[in-house]
């Protein structure tokens, strides 16, 4: 994806060093990809609006299985939310029901527009769990190669210069 894709810089984390330094000797024939050892809850080590997109690959629902899950979803957000320069993505793939992750991207601190896509036959048990003002940022089904296409085309819309060049990229694995 990165060689095809053109990437210039995507800097991948992981609270486990041991996960850092596999995924460093994995890709070793990639320069584009970096790989550094952070909590997605506290960054200090970036600085505010450094990434024009933040992909989070079920940390979030990592966090949410922890202790004290709220108050660590809660500054996670507000992590990636710093980070991410104005006008930049966040791309949340998680297998949490929206019912639980819609209240917290929703929070106005934020700002952000949330568009849901829910993948499989799943979308008609959702919807009848939110009012009908929130019916238009909900869709699906759709499959899994529909919404990495969907994710692409969301992020390019959204960045202010093409995501094939010079796009800094923060990925919370």
């Amino acid at each position: 994806m990165v060689q095809r894709g053109g990437y210039q810089r995507i800097l991948n984390t992981d609270i486990s060093s041991v996960v850092v330094q596999h995924m460093q000797d994995l890709h070793k024939g990639i320069p584009q990809l970096q790989y550094r050892t952070a909590d997605a809850r506290s960054m200090p080590e970036y600085k505010d609006g450094a990434f024009d997109a933040v992909l989070d690959k079920g940390t979030l629902d990592a966090v949410l299985c922890g202790q004290h899950a709220g108050d660590s979803a809660t500054s996670m957000l507000d992590e990636c939310s710093r980070v991410l320069r104005p006008g930049g993505v966040l791309v949340l793939v998680t297998y949490g029901e929206p019912c639980s992750r819609l209240p917290l991207l929703l929070q106005p601190c934020y700002g952000w527009h949330v568009t849901l896509y829910v993948m499989g036959n799943q979308l008609g048990t959702h919807l009848h769990m939110f009012p009908a003002q929130l019916s238009p940022i909900i869709h699906g089904p759709v499959d899994v190669h529909a919404l990495v296409r969907i994710a692409l085309l969301s992020l390019a819309s959204a960045l202010d210069r093409c995501w094939r060049c010079n796009s800094d990229w923060l990925c919370c694995c």
